[in-house]
Protein backbone atom coordinates (compact mmCIF):
# COMPACT_ATOMS: atom_id res chain seq x y z
CA UNK A 1 0.00 0.00 0.00
CA UNK A 2 3.01 2.30 -0.14
CA UNK A 3 2.74 5.44 -2.20
CA UNK A 4 5.06 6.20 -5.10
CA UNK A 5 6.99 8.82 -3.13
CA UNK A 6 6.95 8.35 0.60
CA UNK A 7 7.62 11.18 2.98
CA UNK A 8 9.90 10.15 5.91
CA UNK A 9 7.40 11.82 8.27
CA UNK A 10 4.62 9.64 6.85
CA UNK A 11 6.68 6.50 7.47
CA UNK A 12 7.36 7.50 11.07
CA UNK A 13 3.64 8.24 11.56
CA UNK A 14 2.68 4.81 10.19
CA UNK A 15 5.19 3.08 12.47
CA UNK A 16 3.88 4.98 15.50
CA UNK A 17 0.27 4.10 14.65
CA UNK A 18 1.24 0.43 14.23
CA UNK A 19 3.04 0.48 17.60
CA UNK A 20 -0.17 1.65 19.28
CA UNK A 21 -2.55 -0.67 17.39
CA UNK A 22 -0.61 -3.95 17.28
CA UNK A 23 -1.27 -4.85 20.96
CA UNK A 24 -4.99 -4.30 20.30
CA UNK A 25 -4.74 -6.61 17.30
CA UNK A 26 -3.28 -9.31 19.58
CA UNK A 27 -6.18 -8.85 22.01
CA UNK A 28 -8.63 -9.28 19.14
CA UNK A 29 -6.89 -12.48 18.03
CA UNK A 30 -7.27 -13.79 21.60
CA UNK A 31 -11.02 -13.10 21.38
CA UNK A 32 -11.16 -10.06 23.69
CA UNK A 33 -13.29 -6.94 23.17
CA UNK A 34 -11.20 -4.22 21.53
CA UNK A 35 -13.71 -1.34 21.49
CA UNK A 36 -12.57 0.44 24.68
CA UNK A 37 -8.89 0.01 23.79
CA UNK A 38 -9.49 1.50 20.33
CA UNK A 39 -11.18 4.54 21.88
CA UNK A 40 -8.11 5.03 24.10
CA UNK A 41 -5.88 4.60 21.04
CA UNK A 42 -7.89 7.28 19.21
CA UNK A 43 -7.18 9.72 22.04
CA UNK A 44 -3.49 8.76 22.12
CA UNK A 45 -3.14 9.25 18.35
CA UNK A 46 -5.27 12.39 18.32
CA UNK A 47 -7.68 11.10 15.68
CA UNK A 48 -11.42 10.43 15.54
CA UNK A 49 -13.02 7.12 16.50
CA UNK A 50 -13.90 6.37 12.88
CA UNK A 51 -10.30 7.03 11.82
CA UNK A 52 -8.84 4.69 14.44
CA UNK A 53 -11.30 1.96 13.40
CA UNK A 54 -10.22 2.48 9.77
CA UNK A 55 -6.54 2.23 10.76
CA UNK A 56 -7.28 -0.89 12.77
CA UNK A 57 -9.18 -2.49 9.87
CA UNK A 58 -6.30 -1.74 7.44
CA UNK A 59 -3.71 -3.10 9.90
CA UNK A 60 -5.76 -6.26 10.45
CA UNK A 61 -6.22 -6.87 6.71
CA UNK A 62 -2.49 -6.50 6.08
CA UNK A 63 -1.23 -8.87 8.80
CA UNK A 64 -0.05 -6.08 11.08
CA UNK A 65 2.27 -4.41 8.55
CA UNK A 66 2.83 -0.75 9.36
CA UNK A 67 2.93 0.09 5.63
CA UNK A 68 -0.87 -0.39 5.65
CA UNK A 69 -1.11 2.73 7.82
CA UNK A 70 0.71 5.11 5.50
CA UNK A 71 -1.45 8.16 4.80
CA UNK A 72 -3.44 7.76 1.61
CA UNK A 73 -3.12 10.20 -1.27
CA UNK A 74 -5.92 12.73 -1.25
CA UNK A 75 -8.14 13.53 -4.20
CA UNK A 76 -9.15 11.39 -7.14
CA UNK A 77 -7.20 8.23 -7.84
CA UNK A 78 -4.72 8.30 -10.69
CA UNK A 79 -6.26 7.24 -13.97
CA UNK A 80 -9.83 7.78 -12.79
CA UNK A 81 -12.19 9.41 -15.26
CA UNK A 82 -14.48 12.07 -13.88
CA UNK A 83 -16.10 13.25 -17.10
CA UNK A 84 -19.56 12.21 -18.18
CA UNK A 85 -20.07 9.50 -20.78
CA UNK A 86 -21.21 12.05 -23.34
CA UNK A 87 -18.03 14.14 -23.00
CA UNK A 88 -15.86 11.00 -23.13
CA UNK A 89 -17.70 9.95 -26.30
CA UNK A 90 -17.07 13.36 -27.89
CA UNK A 91 -13.36 13.20 -27.03
CA UNK A 92 -13.09 9.64 -28.38
CA UNK A 93 -14.95 10.48 -31.60
CA UNK A 94 -12.99 13.66 -32.36
CA UNK A 95 -9.65 11.97 -31.66
CA UNK A 96 -10.55 9.00 -33.90
CA UNK A 97 -11.94 11.06 -36.79
CA UNK A 98 -9.56 14.02 -36.74
CA UNK A 99 -6.36 12.91 -35.01
CA UNK A 100 -5.94 9.38 -36.38
CA UNK A 101 -5.47 10.51 -39.95
CA UNK A 102 -2.34 10.65 -42.13
CA UNK A 103 -2.04 14.44 -41.75
CA UNK A 104 -3.60 15.41 -38.41
CA UNK A 105 -4.30 19.02 -37.42
CA UNK A 106 -2.37 20.51 -34.51
CA UNK A 107 -3.15 19.29 -31.03
CA UNK A 108 -4.45 22.74 -30.04
CA UNK A 109 -6.90 22.67 -32.94
CA UNK A 110 -8.16 19.26 -31.77
CA UNK A 111 -8.54 20.64 -28.23
CA UNK A 112 -10.46 23.64 -29.57
CA UNK A 113 -12.78 21.42 -31.57
CA UNK A 114 -13.53 19.17 -28.59
CA UNK A 115 -14.12 22.14 -26.28
CA UNK A 116 -16.33 23.88 -28.82
CA UNK A 117 -18.50 20.81 -29.35
CA UNK A 118 -18.82 20.19 -25.62
CA UNK A 119 -19.75 23.84 -25.03
CA UNK A 120 -22.32 23.77 -27.84
CA UNK A 121 -24.01 20.75 -26.27
CA UNK A 122 -24.02 22.31 -22.81
CA UNK A 123 -21.39 20.04 -21.28
CA UNK A 124 -18.46 21.09 -19.16
CA UNK A 125 -15.47 21.67 -21.43
CA UNK A 126 -12.57 19.25 -20.80
CA UNK A 127 -9.16 20.78 -20.23
CA UNK A 128 -6.20 20.46 -22.57
CA UNK A 129 -4.52 18.21 -20.01
CA UNK A 130 -7.54 15.87 -19.90
CA UNK A 131 -7.58 15.55 -23.68
CA UNK A 132 -3.81 14.92 -23.72
CA UNK A 133 -4.29 12.14 -21.13
CA UNK A 134 -6.91 10.46 -23.37
CA UNK A 135 -4.58 10.80 -26.34
CA UNK A 136 -1.66 9.29 -24.42
CA UNK A 137 -3.88 6.39 -23.32
CA UNK A 138 -4.58 5.40 -26.93
CA UNK A 139 -2.90 2.31 -28.33
CA UNK A 140 0.24 3.64 -30.02
CA UNK A 141 0.28 0.76 -32.46
CA UNK A 142 -3.18 1.73 -33.68
CA UNK A 143 -2.19 5.41 -33.90
CA UNK A 144 0.80 4.54 -36.09
CA UNK A 145 -1.29 2.13 -38.19
CA UNK A 146 -3.92 4.78 -38.87
CA UNK A 147 -1.36 7.45 -39.70
CA UNK A 148 1.39 5.62 -41.58
CA UNK A 149 -0.19 2.28 -42.47
CA UNK A 150 -0.08 -1.30 -41.30
CA UNK A 151 3.38 -1.95 -42.73
CA UNK A 152 4.97 0.90 -40.76
CA UNK A 153 3.22 -0.26 -37.58
CA UNK A 154 4.50 -3.81 -38.07
CA UNK A 155 8.04 -2.56 -38.61
CA UNK A 156 7.99 -0.61 -35.38
CA UNK A 157 6.03 -2.93 -33.07
CA UNK A 158 6.74 -6.48 -34.25
CA UNK A 159 9.91 -8.48 -33.76
CA UNK A 160 11.99 -8.80 -36.87
CA UNK A 161 13.72 -11.94 -37.98
CA UNK A 162 17.45 -11.87 -38.48
CA UNK A 163 20.75 -12.80 -36.94
CA UNK A 164 24.25 -11.46 -36.55
CA UNK A 165 26.99 -13.59 -38.07
CA UNK A 166 29.92 -13.41 -35.69
CA UNK A 167 33.11 -15.30 -36.44
CA UNK A 168 35.38 -14.11 -33.64
CA UNK A 169 35.08 -12.57 -30.16
CA UNK A 170 34.36 -8.83 -29.95
CA UNK A 171 33.44 -8.66 -33.63
CA UNK A 172 30.15 -7.12 -32.51
CA UNK A 173 30.02 -4.86 -29.47
CA UNK A 174 26.81 -3.33 -28.10
CA UNK A 175 26.79 -0.53 -25.58
CA UNK A 176 24.02 0.39 -23.19
CA UNK A 177 23.71 4.18 -22.84
CA UNK A 178 21.73 4.06 -19.61
CA UNK A 179 22.99 6.60 -17.09
CA UNK A 180 24.34 5.06 -13.91
CA UNK A 181 25.42 6.45 -10.54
Amino acid sequence: MAKETENPGDIELAIERARILRPILELDRAGNDVGPRLLAAAEEMGVSRSSVWEFYRRLKQNDGRSSALLPKRRGPKRGSQRLGREVEAIIERVLRWHYLVPEPPSFLRIVGEIQTECGARGFRRPTRRTIKARLDAMDQREVLRKRKGAKAARQVFEARAGALDVERPLQVVQIDHTLAD
